[in-house]
C-alpha cells in the first residue's frame, strides 16, 4: 500500500488477513468489506472491546455479521438510519429474527464524528458499525480522518 508507511508512522497497525479465525479475536478493530451472502464472523471470533465496521454487503439479503453478534453489541451505529433500514442486511436480518430492534440503534456515524455521542463507552464495549454507503458522508469521514492524522503528525514532530 502506498500510504502504509505514513499510517504506520502514526502508530497504527493495519493487517490484511485472508483467514479470520486466528486473526479476528486478536484484533481491536475488524473492518469487513465483502459481498458476502452469509455471515462469516463467528461468535468465537468476536470479543468484548472490539469495534467491528461492516462496509460490504449492502442489500437486505446479504450479511457479513451474524445476527447474534449484532444483537450482543453494546453500541450499534449506522451511517444513516434511513439507508440502514432499507439496505443493511446485517441489521435487517437481525431485526427479522427478533434479535435486534431498530430502537436499539445507538446513533449515526455523524453523531460520533460531531462528538454528540461517544463511539465507545468503555474499553470492554463491543461496537458494531454498519455502513451501506452515503457519498457525502464518505467525503466527510475522509476529511475528518485526514484532519486528525495531519494534526497528530504535526503535533508529534512539528512537520510532515
Amino acid at each position: 500500500m502506498k500510504r502504509e508507511p505514513r499510517v504506520r508512522s502514526l502508530g497504527s497497525a493495519i493487517t490484511v488477513v485472508h483467514r479470520l479465525p486466528g486473526a479476528a479475536p486478536a484484533a481491536d478493530v475488524i473492518v469487513t468489506a465483502t459481498s458476502a451472502k452469509k455471515p462469516f464472523l463467528g461468535a468465537d471470533m468476536v470479543r468484548p472491546g472490539q469495534t467491528i465496521i461492516a462496509i460490504g454487503s449492502h442489500t437486505p439479503d446479504r450479511t457479513e455479521l451474524a445476527p447474534e453478534d449484532v444483537a450482543r453489541a453494546d453500541s450499534v451505529f449506522v451511517d444513516t438510519e434511513a439507508g440502514a433500514r432499507v439496505e443493511a442486511g446485517d441489521l435487517i436480518q437481525a431485526v427479522q429474527k427478533g434479535m435486534l430492534d431498530w430502537s436499539r440503534m445507538t446513533g449515526e456515524l455523524a453523531d460520533v464524528i460531531s462528538r454528540e455521542k461517544p463511539g465507545k463507552v468503555s474499553d470492554e464495549a463491543l461496537v458494531a458499525m454498519k455502513a451501506v454507503g452515503v457519498g457525502w458522508l464518505d467525503a466527510a469521514v475522509a476529511g475528518a480522518i485526514e484532519e486528525r492524522a495531519e494534526a497528530e503528525v504535526l503535533g508529534s514532530n512539528g512537520r510532515e
